[in-house]
């Protein structure tokens, strides 16, 4: 991650937002996954279903961009942006999910209380080693 990064900030503002056409959306779940050194967001559900098309609104966005660390304020689908927090806190805070056994979880965005949990299920590999020797007597 660039050390100019800067978070998507007030997610969840977007999404109770009537200007944005999102308010009858009150939860998001993002479920993730990734192994050997490859990583993706696998789908973005919300509730009440069916309001999934309100993820396609275009919502303002304030970014940096990588060239340069130029802030800059862009018109984004909510549903880029929620991708984006997610991969933002994924990198600060399981840095490497993607990589080796790898790791799943889900992002679950409750929109009333304006709060995100991350749920991170790391997968590795356990060896357990044990020998046994028997002499058989004389």
């Amino acid at each position: 991650m660039s050390s100019c990064s800067v978070p998507y900030q007030h997610t969840e503002s977007y999404l109770a937002s009537k200007h944005n056409c999102s308010a009858r959306i009150t939860a998001v779940t993002v479920s993730f996954d990734g192994e050997g050194d490859s990583g993706q967001i696998e789908e973005i559900a919300v509730v009440p279903e069916g309001e999934d098309t309100r993820l396609d609104v275009l919502v303002d966005a304030v970014t940096a961009r990588w060239t340069d660390c130029e802030i800059v304020s862009e018109r984004t689908p909510l549903r880029d942006v929620i991708e984006q927090v997610c991969y933002v806190a994924l990198a600060e805070t399981k840095g490497g999910w993607e990589n080796n056994e790898g790791a799943f979880g889900d992002f679950r965005f409750d929109v009333a209380n304006r709060t995100l949990t991350l749920e991170f299920n790391g997968r590795y590999m356990s060896t357990e080693y044990s020998e046994h020797s028997w002499t058989e007597e004389a």
